[in-house]
C-alpha cells in the first residue's frame, strides 16, 4: 500500500512539473509571436505613409513636391525635393530626419490647391534635424510641411487614414499623440 501511495505522489509530481514546463513553453511561444506581430504592424505601418506621401507630393504648373521616406527603425527620414517656377526652374532638396516617438499628433490643413501635412514635434523642441543641399544649411527645427495633392488626399478618406495611421506609427515607436494646441 505505501508503494503506490509513493507512486502517486512521484506521478503526480511529474505530471505537475511536465505542466509547469508546457505552459512555460507556450507562455514563451505567444511572447515571441506578440513581439513578431508588433514588428510586423510597425513594419506595415511605415510602408503605408512611405507609399502614400511619395505618391500624394503637389504639383501643378508653377511648383513640385516631391518626396522619398526611408526608415531608420523609429527614426524617419525624409528626402524632399521643391521645384519652384518662377520665371526660371529653382529646386531646392532637403534631407529631413525626424524622432518619431517625439511627433505630436499630426495636423492636416486645407488650402486652396493642396493640403499642408504638418509633422511636429512635442513641446516645439528643435528635434528635426533639416539639410538644404544647395544652401549648405543646417537647421535643428521643430516642424516640417510636406505638401500634398489635395485631390488625391481628400479621395477615400485619406486626411483620416493619414492621420490615424501616423498616430498608430508613434505609439509603435514608444511616443504618445498629444494634441499640441498652440
Amino acid at each position: 500500500m505505501n508503494t503506490i501511495l509513493l507512486m502517486d505522489i512521484f506521478g503526480f509530481k511529474k505530471f505537475k512539473v511536465m505542466k509547469t514546463l508546457i505552459f512555460t513553453l507556450l507562455l514563451i511561444c505567444f511572447t515571441i509571436q506578440y513581439f513578431y506581430a508588433q514588428n510586423q504592424t510597425l513594419q506595415e505601418t511605415k510602408d503605408w505613409i512611405k507609399e502614400k506621401i511619395e505618391m500624394y507630393g503637389f504639383s501643378n504648373y508653377r511648383q513640385q513636391h516631391q518626396f522619398v521616406i526611408n526608415y531608420e527603425t523609429c527614426i524617419m527620414k525624409i528626402h524632399k525635393k521643391q521645384i519652384i517656377y518662377v520665371g526660371e526652374k529653382m529646386e531646392l532638396n532637403s534631407n529631413i530626419t525626424i524622432p518619431i516617438s517625439k511627433l505630436s499628433k499630426i495636423y492636416l490643413q486645407d488650402n486652396e490647391s493642396n493640403i499642408w501635412l504638418y509633422l511636429r514635434i512635442k513641446n516645439r523642441e528643435n528635434l528635426i534635424k533639416e539639410k538644404v543641399i544647395e544652401l549648405g544649411q543646417d537647421n535643428d527645427i521643430n516642424e516640417v510641411i510636406l505638401i500634398l495633392d489635395k485631390n488625391a488626399i481628400n479621395s477615400n478618406n485619406m486626411k483620416q487614414r493619414l492621420s490615424t495611421a501616423f498616430n498608430h506609427l508613434i505609439k509603435l515607436c514608444g511616443g504618445s499623440v498629444l494634441d499640441d494646441k498652440f
